[in-house]
């Protein structure tokens, strides 16, 4: 099967929209018709009548990445605000004007990596933002009244006292309760709980020291949490954790109704966790089925969906981006219903999570981005190869033109920094480790 690259760059274009309903946008104060790419350098405009997305514009001064800021934009006024992952810099775009304005991050808050994340999602709270911390731990608080920004180290602090993995992400999932945000991190098995009206922090343990985990969701009194499964976990069980902030009761539950969908990979079975209609329901990342539980009996069970096909099937086998998960994204919707990007055809899907029944399935396009994706940057720490975008004959054809420069010093360096192990080295590594175990 031969699939043009016009075919392919449309299919896979899914990603670049926000997978949210606009009720639940405007809801949490959000955009709801702007959309940042996380393929190109891209700003988009939304049109959910025709599912389609207008390039609009680039960030000034950046590169043409994806992901350079956070999906989650603030709207204040005629004013966009961007939360910076890639990027190094706060924007703002006035939409009535067109004009741009940029803070840049303090030193303090950047990652050492050009690959690290800066910041995660903000949460808007009374008239401030706050937003989550990327690789470096810090927490910024933006206050709207006097445009000032505030820095909040306590998190990386904490981290460096514990000596945590700071390769993985400093925050990950969070929800909001009286007035707090409970924080999760794949770093370690404590919950930062943030004070919103006062900036203060707590930092809870909760379950077993070899839980890290992902998600986090309250319901009925507690909080429920999907485990992330460190690589150092060494007794690591799949499965949830139940959590009541207020006496500290933590529960683990391991005898989870589902199977991995892929055997022979180690990683975890589930991530989002959502909680809808009394009930809360975590959906699989590499597990085979939607987990319903009820928190008052702590029963689980497989939630029966009906959709037209099965989880691991695929429309074709181009259809990669979600590897052995069915819903690479999920976001809120309304009514007890959750919109979802299928692995299947990208397409996206509303999910009835009272009925199970699967509503109008849509693919969204993208359109204006041609020229952009084909003069994407690649970052420091990213190979030039061929891929979705550059095939093999355009690879060549782009060394023999000069587009990709045949020798690059800092791709050089970057190829020996992954192979460690390059040249005849890694046949001496085995020759001394094989003299050196030798019985008798």
């Amino acid at each position: 099967m031969i699939v043009s690259d016009e075919t392919l760059r449309d299919e896979i274009l899914h990603s670049d929209v926000l997978l949210c309903s606009k009720e639940y946008l405007c809801s949490k104060g959000y955009a709801t018709d702007w959309a940042v790419s996380v393929t190109v350098n891209a700003l988009y405009k939304l049109n959910y009548e025709s599912f389609t997305a207008e390039y609009v514009i680039s960030f000034p001064n950046e590169k043409n990445i994806g992901r350079l800021y956070s999906p989650l934009i603030c709207k204040l006024g005629s004013k966009l605000m961007f939360s910076p992952a890639f990027a190094r810099n706060w924007f703002f775009y006035d939409t009535e004007s067109g004009e741009w304005d940029k803070v840049a991050i303090p030193k303090e808050a950047t990652p050492e990596t050009e690959r690290g994340v800066a910041f995660n999602a903000g949460v808007i709270f009374r008239e401030s933002t706050i937003f989550l911390p990327g690789a470096t731990g810090v927490f910024a608080k933006y206050n709207i009244n006097d445009n000032s920004f505030e820095y909040y180290y306590d998190l990386s602090e904490k981290f460096k006292e514990c000596n945590v993995n700071l390769s993985l992400p400093a925050s990950c999932g969070f929800d909001e309760h009286d007035g707090k945000l409970y924080i999760t991190s794949p770093r370690w098995n404590i919950i930062t709980i943030l004070d919103m009206d006062s900036m203060k922090f707590q930092f809870e343990n909760v379950g077993s020291f070899q839980n890290r985990y992902f998600y986090i969701v309250f319901c009925n009194g507690r909080f429920w949490l999907t485990k992330y499964k460190s690589p150092l976990s060494i007794h690591w069980k799949e499965g949830f954790v139940s959590w009541n902030p207020d006496t500290g009761e933590c529960n683990e539950y391991n005898d989870i109704p589902a199977k991995q969908a892929m055997d022979e990979h180690d990683g975890h079975g589930f991530n989002v966790i959502v909680a809808a209609n009394g009930f809360v329901f975590a959906f699989p990342h590499f597990a085979d089925a939607i987990i319903k539980i009820n928190p008052e009996t702590n029963e689980m069970e497989r939630f029966k969906l009906n959709p037209p096909y099965d989880y691991l099937e695929r429309k074709s086998k181009y259809y990669t981006i979600g590897g052995k998960s069915p819903f690479p994204f999920i976001a809120p919707y309304k009514d007890n219903k959750v919109l979802v990007s299928t692995s299947y055809d990208y397409s996206t899907m509303i999910i009835d999570l009272k009925t199970g029944n699967c509503e109008e399935r849509v693919k969204w396009r993208v359109n204006g981005i041609e020229y952009l994706l084909a003069s994407r940057n690649h970052r420091a720490s990213e190979p030039w190869s061929e891929g979705f975008f550059m095939h093999q004959e355009d690879f060549i054809k782009y060394i023999a033109d000069g587009r990709i420069p045949a020798f690059d010093k800092e791709q050089l360096d970057y190829y020996r920094s992954v192979n460690i192990n390059s040249g005849d080295s890694y046949g001496k590594k085995i020759h001394k480790y094989v003299m050196n175990n030798q019985e008798g």
